[in-house]
């Protein structure tokens, strides 16, 4: 799935995608209650509203208002209706739960087109047609399995074992789940893995020490008392961390584990 951000070519930089539709309010009710997108704006006419998608905008208008936006557009507008073929577009979102995603969205108004299905480019996804006959897909990457650590026999039994790991496994890995965190994910290299932020804020660490997650206070504490748990070390010759602890590979295979 797309990540949340907005996406720029340094001339241009793409931030709204905007649907004509025919019934705004029914649009709205289905995008909320459907799909459980927040709205973030709606404009004093009653005929324009952006929807809360971080990065670039979903904003939906009346088609009444297609004359007036594009007064020149050759042979005019073609709205989209349930005996015409849908649009050669689809509206594609991550979702925690892609079982219960498109149930959801049925008990909305959506039609289902497709059930979740496993997509040989790596996603599940199911794909429904909104009330406004745009398609619509929701799933979640296939999760990536990363392999149980080697861990260094020197230093098995002193309580801060440090996992030789593949930091770009474990990029793959947090890409796997990001779209679905409640905070934008961004990562640049470092020291021979990566650093991780949540909304401009560090909060992993990816190195051959494992996965390691900056905590401090309950959250640390809670963390380190899980079964494999245990504080980070960047290297072998390296000090354990005081505020990293690196996740049990079990729990690398949990994206509910993850995301929460």
């Amino acid at each position: 799935m797309a990540r949340s951000t907005v996406a720029s070519s340094g001339f241009l930089t793409f931030t709204y995608t905007v649907i004509y539709v025919r019934d705004l309010d029914e649009t709205l009710d289905f995008y909320r209650d459907g799909l459980g997108l927040r709205i973030r704006f709606v404009h004093d006419s009653g005929r324009y509203a952006e929807l809360d998608t971080p990065g670039v905008t979903l904003a939906f208008t009346e088609e009444s208002l297609a004359d007036g936006v594009l007064p020149h557009l050759p042979g005019g507008f073609r709205p989209n209706r349930a005996d015409s073929p849908p649009p050669g577009l689809d509206l594609a979102f991550s979702a925690r739960d892609p079982h219960a995603a498109p149930a959801r969205a049925m008990a909305a108004g959506a039609v289902l087109v497709e059930p979740l299905t496993a997509k040989p480019w790596g996603q599940h996804v199911a794909y429904v047609r909104d009330p406004n006959e745009y398609w619509s897909r929701s799933g979640r990457r296939s999760i990536r399995r990363i392999p149980r650590c080697q861990m260094n026999p020197a230093l098995e039994g002193a309580g801060e074992v440090c996992a030789e790991a593949n930091p770009r496994a474990l990029r793959a890995r947090l890409d796997d789940v990001a779209d679905a965190l409640p905070f934008h994910i961004t990562t640049r290299a470092m020291m021979g893995g990566f650093i991780g932020y949540a909304d401009g804020a560090v909060f992993v660490s990816l190195s051959r020490g494992g996965f390691g997650v900056k905590l401090t206070g309950p959250d640390h504490a809670e963390l380190l008392a899980r079964a494999g748990a245990t504080r980070q070390r960047h290297g072998d010759d390296q000090p354990p961390s005081k505020t990293y602890v690196t996740i049990p590979a079990a729990d690398l295979d949990d994206d509910d584990y993850l995301i929460a």
